[in-house]
């Protein structure tokens, strides 16, 4: 394989727009503003597109920012008319690569890069302790071990800080109940609260409450996962998934509605989804030779598969990759994704670097590997998936109102 035509095929998809890179306006430039517009000083000088989304959010006494995870812009079709998506619509953004939660939250929370943060997908492996997490579950993948019996600080694991506690706003977050507590939520809320709701009504109860009668400035929190969880499930355009977005709409319509004018709501995504056919499921099973040659299962995401070769396997597996995958996607070494910018605009930080391993796979369709740890076992059976490049996972709208 040679490695400069792998990178001058995804260049090429790229500049024919198949596939999208993150730049422009991205969930690191929301991020940065919101945490501008919220007291917190911002290394000069100002991103250009960290700039145009203050001057487009405004300065005002309080926030609510909402991220609905799985929300991409390829569901506007979806977006019942009059309601608050088609109304309030500001255009869209881009999600970060991997285009998925794990790095796009930690994206959200820390205004940084995967580059620099270091979560390269759900499934973060750590070289330095031979082991894969779950970085939002603060678990090890195989065993299930949380990181605490591993000695394990999930600092080793997220080189990055929250912003959140550093708002100089009165912080407050909404969430669904298992998600208030854990390392990550620690990590995410410093000292500020949290309040878990049991469902969609019950978040909206909660949101009204504490923004009805306003205090001193406020910055709130509303994460909502349920068309994320759906989509998955389903697939993005699925009657199950758009009905919940009409739920959702609902919901940002009554409280925009009830709760003061003063109040600026921002609304985003984490990323979006593309629906992956069973036949583009390329299964991974133990014993399957391809794995022979790797110092552990491919980590990352199904969508975007990272590989960590054997010492002496650096020249045969690129020639067993390409031989089974060539057509459905292309294989990238870590320098090859810090020169085409695809994890940001900067360098790579060494232990991401670290952590993408020998190899990392793009598709520039609608194809996943995933590895499954059982013998014949079917895997997921997701049927929308997100972590790529395509402009169905990147693209993701932004809601001002």
């Amino acid at each position: 394989m040679n490695t400069r035509d792998s990178r001058r095929r995804l260049g090429g998809w790229l500049e024919e727009g198949t596939l999208l890179r993150s730049e422009g306006a991205t969930s690191v430039s929301l991020a940065r503003a919101i945490a501008s517009l919220c007291g917190v000083p911002l290394p000069t000088p100002i991103d250009e597109s960290v700039r145009r989304l203050i001057e487009l959010i405004g300065r005002h006494d309080h926030y609510l920012f909402v991220v609905v995870d799985g929300l991409g812009m390829n569901q506007h079709r979806h977006f019942p008319a009059g309601g608050f998506f088609s109304s309030h619509s500001a255009g869209s953004i881009r999600s970060v690569f991997p285009s998925t939660t794990a790095a796009a939250l930690t994206s959200l929370y820390s205004g940084e890069w995967p580059a620099n943060h270091g979560i390269t997908g759900w499934f973060t492996h750590l070289p330095d302790h031979g082991r894969t997490i779950i970085p939002l579950r603060a678990v090890d993948r195989f065993s299930k071990q949380s990181l605490a019996e591993l000695s394990i600080d999930l600092s080793e694991v997220i080189h990055a800080t929250s912003l959140l506690p550093t708002f100089r706003k009165s912080c407050r977050s909404f969430t669904f109940r298992k998600f208030t507590t854990g390392p990550f939520a620690e990590w995410a809320n410093g000292a500020t609260p949290v309040e878990g709701f049991r469902s969609l009504a019950h978040s909206g109860r909660r949101i009204r409450r504490r923004l009805r009668k306003l205090g001193e400035p406020s910055f709130s929190y509303f994460y909502y996962s349920q068309i994320d969880h759906l989509s998955h499930v389903h697939g993005w355009d699925a009657r199950e998934v758009v009905r919940e977005i009409t739920h959702v709409d609902r919901l940002l319509d009554r409280l925009r509605s009830s709760l003061p004018s003063e109040v600026r709501m921002i609304v985003t995504a984490d990323h979006g989804h593309i629906n992956v056919p069973k036949s583009r499921h390329h299964l991974l099973h133990p014993g399957d030779p391809i794995l022979d040659l790797l110092q552990c299962p491919p980590s990352g995401e199904a969508r975007v598969p990272l590989f960590h070769v054997r010492s002496g396997e650096e020249q045969r597996f690129p020639a067993a990759f390409s031989e089974r995958f060539d057509a459905d996607f292309t294989l990238l070494t870590p320098d090859d994704a810090e020169a085409l910018r695809l994890y940001g605009p900067g360098p790579l930080r060494e232990v991401t670097r670290e952590r993408i391993g020998t190899y990392l796979a793009v598709s520039p369709a609608a194809d996943a590997i995933e590895y499954v740890d059982e013998a014949g076992g079917p895997g997921t059976g997701h049927i929308g998936m997100h972590g790529g490049m395509s402009g169905d996972e990147v693209a993701i709208p932004l809601f001002l109102a």
